[in-house]
């Protein structure tokens, strides 16, 4: 054997020796208790729990395994973090190039359990490493610090696999304020971090069942995403109670927000929602302050409010589809809803909301300003054939036993805030509308028309055209303009209605004139209502509550037009008695005729003045 020989034999013969020390040494120093006394007093002091480790296995090339490694709660019994296996598997060779491969990090069945406790205070909190620091820790802090993206590292980092398999969460809250949630998670990521912590790289997906309970409601969410650095896919499946929603969409851009959001569902009752919603508890934010054994309410801070704009992450952006096939509010069928939503520089717009019900549909726009500490809003909706018996009936209203009808309308609205007050004094709108082939019944100012003429037919009412426009002013008054046209009458209206329920409007009624004949058998004084073309006018006048009205005679109006038919029948009277004594004044056959004064117009024009026409 040559010299090279001798030394190559000789080399790695000392390379073989020091691998047998170095795993002498791992097998003989850094024994399971060793390292056990070495990593648990300082676990339990980061944590201020105590820290149990089942067993530790180290190898140099194979890794790290920890096995049933558990973090105890306060009382140092139960447990609060606990995971049956922690591995750390590596690749040594690549240091030699200043690059550390990790195989796989394995965290196998970890489980954590949180509890509120009935002071409200979780069990976490008294962890010490999530202990706020005192003033005197603050103080000995460093002042510079600097950003994880500017930190260089030693050496380039890879985790080809962090994988968390079956995790588990526990939640339950000793208040009762709260819905006792479990959830189920598989997570698994791969890491590349580089020379420099700004360049990390990652991808990866989660997948994740939970379920909550609260009373008698339910909630079973089943979660899948994909991510990486630059975007995350996400999709929700919901089971509310047995009500069935999917949400979907992604998140790009993490530093400015673009956010997908879509939500559909194939059926949805939302009384069965309303009243899960109506389950859940007040908060203790929500009671009244000062009460005995009751936390106080934060003192409200001072000064202008702040717009709900300013609390949302710089750049967000908020887009996507609302799209129900079938959805049922009380005993109204709503079909095919879909509503287009954009958040963009502060600015909420429904952008077109579109659904089908009561034998009809509606479209509708609006825009709403959270830039502004009173969200500001303007926005329109168009009704098209929609049955307004079938909508009230559907809406258990009582006007579904009062009207019917085919309802065309056009609505405009601009207001501003969120309080009823507040609306009531910034909302305005304006509306044209149109009711076709309807009905009028059962109401208290149909019966008093029936009453007061004593013709039954008006007390249900059938027209062939209600059309109308309606203009509601800043502060809560309604201008309301509408006619009605029928087979036996017509009626015209323009007044007001307030917010508050209480109404004015005087109503002209024109009966028809087969209905004024039957008036004028009751002996009534439509003779002297009566129009050109023999239909009769009654003039009229609804006020009061709006659920208790009280329509009489509009006493100034009959008043003027009685005296106008007077004036008239008296001026015609007059006119054929003139003419009467003007023909008894003709000279006879044979008589020198002179030239005839007549004194009919002069005798007019006095009557006319004094008659004040």
């Amino acid at each position: 054997m040559n010299f090279i020989g001798k030394l190559i034999s000789l080399l790695l013969a000392l390379g073989l020796l020091a691998f047998a020390a170095i795993a002498a040494f791992v097998h003989f120093y850094l024994t399971d208790e060793k390292i056990k006394s070495l990593v648990i007093p300082q676990a339990e002091k980061a944590l201020g729990r105590s820290v149990s480790i089942g067993a530790i296995d180290v190898g140099i090339f194979s890794g790290i395994t920890i096995s049933d490694f558990a973090v105890k709660e306060k009382d140092q019994k139960t447990d609060f973090i606990q995971t049956e296996k922690f591995v750390l598997s590596y690749d040594l060779v690549p240091l030699l190039k200043k690059k550390l491969i990790v195989n796989e990090l394995l965290l196998e069945n970890p489980s954590v359990n949180i509890i509120r406790g009935k002071d409200g205070e979780f069990n976490f909190n008294s962890i010490a490493l999530l202990e706020k620091p005192t003033q005197e820790q603050e103080k000995k802090a460093p002042k510079n610090r600097s950003t994880a993206a500017k930190t260089a590292v030693p050496i380039a980092l890879t985790v080809e696999t962090i994988r968390v398999s079956n995790a588990s969460l526990s939640f339950i809250d000793l208040k009762e304020e709260l819905p006792k949630t479990d959830a189920i998670a598989n997570l698994t990521v791969g890491l590349d971090i580089g020379m420099d912590l700004s360049t990390i790289k990652y991808s990866g997906t989660m997948d994740l069942s939970a379920s909550a309970e609260y009373d008698k409601a339910s909630l079973l969410a089943k979660i899948e995403s994909q991510f990486n650095q630059e975007e995350l896919n996400y999709a929700v499946d919901l089971d509310i109670d047995k009500e069935k929603v999917l949400l979907e969409g992604k998140v790009s851009d993490f530093k400015t927000p673009d956010v997908v959001v879509n939500l559909s569902s194939q059926k949805l009752n939302l009384d069965r929602l309303m009243a899960l919603a109506a389950l859940l508890p007040k908060t203790e934010s929500s009671e009244a302050a000062g009460s005995p054994g009751k936390a106080q309410a934060a003192p409200q801070k001072k000064g202008k409010p702040s717009a709900i704009a300013s609390s949302l992450p710089q750049g967000l952006h908020v887009h996507g589809l609302i799209s129900i096939k079938q959805a049922l509010y009380k005993k109204l069928h709503i079909d095919d809803f879909r509503l287009e939503h954009d958040l963009t520089d502060g600015i909420f717009t429904i952008k077109d909301l579109s659904a089908k019900t009561a034998g009809g549909s509606l479209n509708s726009n609006m825009r709403i300003d959270l830039n502004q500490p009173e969200p500001q809003y303007n926005g329109s909706v168009a009704v098209n054939s929609i049955e307004v018996s079938s909508l009230g009936a559907g809406l258990e209203q009582g006007f579904a036993n009062i009207i019917s009808g085919a309802l065309q309308s056009i609505i405009n609205f601009d207001g501003a805030g969120i309080t009823p007050e507040t609306i009531k004094k910034s909302l305005s709108a304006d509306a044209s509308y149109s009711l076709l082939n309807g009905q009028i019944k059962n109401t208290e100012v149909t019966k008093s028309i029936a009453s007061l003429t004593g013709l039954q037919e008006l007390r249900e009412i059938s027209f062939n055209d209600m059309t109308g426009t309606l203009k509601l002013l800043k502060g809560g008054i309604i201008e309301l303009i509408s006619s009605i046209t029928s087979t036996n009458f017509s009626a015209e209206t323009e007044g007001k209605v307030d917010l508050d329920g209480q109404i004015e409007l005087p109503i002209l009624v024109t009966l028809s004139e087969t209905m004024s004949k039957k008036l004028d058998a009751k002996g009534s004084v439509s003779k002297f209502l009566a129009n050109d073309k023999g239909e009769t006018e009654l003039r009229l006048k609804v006020t009061g509550p709006i659920d208790s009205p009280k329509t009489s005679l509009d006493s100034a109006g009959v008043q003027k037009q009685l005296e106008d038919t007077l004036k008239t029948k008296a001026m015609d009277e007059i006119g054929r008695f003139l003419k009467k004594q003007e023909k008894n004044t003709t000279p006879q056959k044979g008589v020198e005729a002179t030239e005839p004064q007549s004194t009919e117009e002069p005798v007019m024009n006095l009557l006319k003045g004094f008659l004040g026409q």
